[in-house]
């Protein structure tokens, strides 16, 4: 038996919220970018019943990998968020960008809306800390 796909009411509540909903074709899943003026970007990745939401920052200096103070924010942050915060090197670009991720399963109006509004809250309390690791 299929595991029941909820992509449709993660895509509506985005809607609903102000997001512009951009649908990035996949063979397994769905992926959507999620715009909206009030809020991070989102990536929003749906397989089965399972979504991960992603939201990328970027912009930082290639340098800040090698500060001992910018992991020991990125592992502060960690250990009191419920959102994933890990950075991802773009040697391409020579840039370093803060990755802020979050899983959920299934989908319930009351507790989605309260995990995009604490991801928001964590993004505004925590991003303003890595501004000293901010290319120049």
């Amino acid at each position: 038996m299929a595991e029941k796909e909820f992509d449709k009411e993660i895509v509506a509540h985005l809607e609903f919220l102000g997001f512009q909903i951009e649908n990035l074709e996949l063979e397994t899943g769905h992926m959507y970018l999620a715009s909206s003026d009030n809020r991070p970007n989102l990536v929003v990745r749906t397989i089965n019943s399972t979504t991960i939401l992603t939201t990328r920052f970027r912009d930082y200096s290639p340098k800040s990998t090698s500060s001992k103070d910018f992991f020991q924010t990125l592992n502060s942050i960690n250990q009191e968020a419920l959102s994933k915060w890990y950075c991802q090197e773009d040697a391409e670009d020579d840039d370093v960008r803060i990755v802020i991720e979050n899983d959920y399963y299934g989908y319930d109006k009351t507790t989605f809306g309260a995990l995009l509004d604490n991801m928001h809250s964590e993004i505004v309390t925590h991003l303003p800390k890595f501004s000293k690791f901010l290319k120049k």
